[in-house]
């Protein structure tokens, strides 16, 4: 199988926490993704709808009645089929704290 060497990944990003959405989309975006957000699930599923990402990474604290089976629903609604999913328990673990 041949890569196109101009090929970006697309992380769907949900997180409801303005700082740590940043945060997270900062990293990925140093580390070479494209990144496309949302703050809801609702937002989610119509994210991956128009863009089929190629990674979905999702905070539990995300609001959304069982939080666990949103990444779920997402991969479902969506029709993305097999998905990779990360689940954040805190982006705000990603930072230093001191």
């Amino acid at each position: 199988m041949a890569y196109r060497m101009d090929f970006v990944p697309t992380v769907l990003l949900v997180e409801d926490d303005d700082e740590g959405r940043a945060q997270l989309r900062w990293r990925l975006q140093a580390s070479g993704y494209r990144v496309i957000d949302a703050d809801n699930g609702r937002d989610a599923v119509a994210g991956a709808l128009a863009i089929s990402p190629d990674l979905l990474l999702v905070d539990l604290n995300v609001p959304l009645p069982y939080e666990v089976t949103a990444a779920r629903r997402i991969v479902e609604q969506a029709r993305l089929g097999a998905l990779p999913v990360i689940l954040v328990a805190r982006a705000t673990c990603l930072t230093n704290r001191r």
